[in-house]
């Protein structure tokens, strides 16, 4: 029970820096800050995250732990975290989630030519290029995220967070909060 509850308040702290994070500011921070979230880069061989290579990345399709999703197989980076899309991103091939936004929400930054995984379609897919040249993987043109809050393969606790959404096999949001 306990447990629970810790995990319950953790969550809303962290929802809460994220509504403070995701606010309509999309302007790019000029402060130099180092950012202490995951960032997660899939390329063709190896994906990087805090300094750590493991061969054979890739895009998949898992199903998560959320009760309001059920068994929808959903997107999934190379280490199995559920991926999501952003509201706000309005502009397509554009991502106005910077600064602390993108620490609570971290970008999937890619590298090379990313690998898709079985019963994902290539073609839905583009990548973006954020305003310091780093690549960001889009699915229908909606750059993809992590949630910092997620901390195993298979959570998806940021369904619904702050316009946020986890993408389906098709690169749709799941809209149910």
């Amino acid at each position: 029970m306990r447990t629970s509850f810790v995990r319950v308040a953790a969550i809303a702290a962290l929802a809460a820096l994220a509504l403070a994070a995701c606010g309509s500011s999309s302007k790019k921070s000029t402060g130099t800050t180092e950012t202490t979230a995951p960032v997660t880069t899939v390329p063709a061989a190896t994906t990087t995250t805090a300094g750590s290579t493991t061969s054979g990345a890739t895009v998949s399709l898992a199903a998560v732990q959320n009760p309001e999703i059920g068994s929808t197989k959903v997107l999934v980076d190379s280490k199995g975290r559920t991926l999501y899309v952003w509201d706000n991103d309005k502009t397509p091939g554009k991502s106005s989630c910077t600064g602390a936004c993108a620490q609570a929400w971290p970008p999937l930054y890619v590298t090379g030519t990313p690998m898709y995984g079985t019963g994902v379609d290539a073609s839905l897919f583009s990548t973006i290029t954020a305003d310091d040249g780093d690549k960001q993987l889009a699915v229908n043109g909606k750059p993809l995220y992590l949630w910092a809050a997620d901390k195993k393969a298979g959570d998806a606790t940021g369904q619904g967070v702050n316009g946020f959404y986890v993408v389906t096999a098709d690169g749709k949001k799941i809209d149910k909060d």
